[in-house]
């Protein structure tokens, strides 16, 4: 995290944080993503690198070589009339030798070579296609992952805001609870309540300390597990500012499913590496295609030959190079291709059977929610009626603190179920969501 923002964070008081601004902060922080970015950018690097192969390549050299010593070589120079002193035979042809130098101290040279395939039957076009869809599947893995973390953190943040909205709850109910005690020992010393329902109301108000320090101890570990989703320090307090809530969806199954056909990520990936084979075996089948090309070289020297001055020469070459024979090992890689493109077809049906089963659980399972709540809402409002009715019925002498404390028991759990179920829906939409996207989308 940047040490500003941090400072910043930590001088603000606890950090206000709602369930999109968490799903920001993770996807901003995240390790796993960041090195699956790291990646993504591999991969474009790459799509440059096969690109750069449908322009020519030219090099430049330049030279210099020191000898140590210069190597001379004998040539016969010419031919020479030379006396002999004997009158018979006075002149005798003599050969005539210089000596001439074959290398130099100094040598210097300077050269330009331009190279490019003309012909290759569209291998070179096909790799740079076949770059542009790993660079498409790469970016497919970083959005799955970005959906996959994104999946996690809703899902921490409603558990985390069930465990403190329970909390809150309990430790109503154990001020209520000791609000009744008071109230029960008052009559018990006045001689209007039992010795039993003294002991009730002490045995309500202690079974209910060992719930509050379970839920507290189950709030730090979802904290910490929630501070390290989104690669936060320890040290920093944060406030959820959303609550948990009930949101009923507009689609029917099997717009869903269709949708999840279309959307999901990992179906998407899938069609997109399929596509990436059969452009592989296209291009493997062209391996031992002969191929066309040419080289033009400059070359600018000195010495140049055995003259110690500069010169320059060019050479045009026009070639043509093929594979006749390796074995049949092209001819495997390509089969080996292909059983490799039907594995792919096989596994993409099967993730579609999965992705489809798992919509309709998560559907059925979110009707069977929204069901529950609704029965639950209705009991919530009878328990509060009950409870409210209790304590009046209590004031007016018409029941007794036995009647009031098991009102109050039944309504705090009522809530308690309430909210327990209410955050098992806003998490099954999530799971839905993702299984229909790979990810989160608020058009439901």
């Amino acid at each position: 995290m940047n040490p500003i923002l941090l400072v910043l964070i930590l001088s603000a008081g606890p950090l206000k944080i709602s369930m999109d601004r968490a799903v920001r902060i993770a996807l901003k922080n995240n390790l796993t993503l960041r090195a699956k970015k790291q990646e993504l950018f591999m991969a474009e690097q790459d799509v440059l690198k096969a690109r750069s192969s449908l322009y020519p390549t030219i090099k430049g050299q330049a030279t210099y070589t020191r000898l140590s010593e210069e190597q001379k070589t004998t040539m016969l120079s010419g031919l020479r009339l030379s006396p002999t002193g004997n009158p018979r035979i006075p002149f005798m042809i003599a050969p005539e030798f210089s000596e001439i130098k074959t290398t130099y101290f100094n040598n210097y040279g300077l050269s330009l070579s331009v190279s490019q395939p003309i012909f290759t039957w569209g291998a070179l076009r096909g790799a740079y296609r076949l770059s542009q869809k790993k660079l498409k599947s790469v970016n497919l893995e970083v959005r799955s992952t970005s959906l996959e973390i994104e999946e996690k953190v809703r899902e921490s943040y409603i558990n985390l805001l069930l465990a403190r909205r329970s909390l809150d709850l309990l430790q109503q109910t154990e001020s209520e609870l000791k609000e009744n005690l008071k109230s029960t020992r008052e009559r018990y010393q006045a001689g209007y309540a039992s010795d039993f329902e003294l002991l009730r109301a002490k045995v309500q108000l202690r079974s209910i300390e060992p719930q509050i320090i379970q839920v507290k101890g189950q709030i730090k570990v979802a904290e910490d597990a929630f501070r390290n989703l989104l690669g936060l320090p320890d040290t920093v307090e944060f406030e959820l500012t959303d609550s948990l809530y009930h949101e009923s969806i507009n689609q029917s199954l099997d717009s869903l499913i269709q949708e999840a056909y279309r959307s999901h990520v990992s179906i998407r990936l899938m069609e997109e590496n399929i596509r990436l084979l059969e452009e592989s075996i296209k291009l493997q089948r062209k391996r031992n295609l002969p191929t066309i090309f040419y080289s033009w070289n400059y070359k600018y020297q000195r010495p140049f030959g055995m003259q110690d001055e500069w010169h320059g020469m060019w050479t045009f070459t026009l070639g043509a190079s093929w594979n006749l024979f390796d074995g049949g090992a092209n001819k495997a890689d390509v089969a080996r291709l292909n059983y490799q493109l039907k594995s792919l077809k096989i596994s993409l049906k099967s993730v579609k059977n999965g992705i489809k089963l798992a919509v309709k659980n998560y559907y059925t399972s979110l009707l069977s929610l929204e069901e529950s709540l609704k029965s639950q809402e209705s009991n919530l409002d009878l328990a509060k009626r009950a409870y409210e009715m209790a304590k009046k019925q209590y004031d007016e002498g018409y029941a007794t603190s036995l009647d009031v404390l098991n009102a109050e028991i039944k309504y705090a759990q009522a809530r308690l179920n309430y909210l327990k179920t209410l955050a098992q829906y806003m998490i099954t939409l999530t799971r839905l969501n993702y299984s229909v996207r790979g990810g989160i989308d608020k058009s439901f």
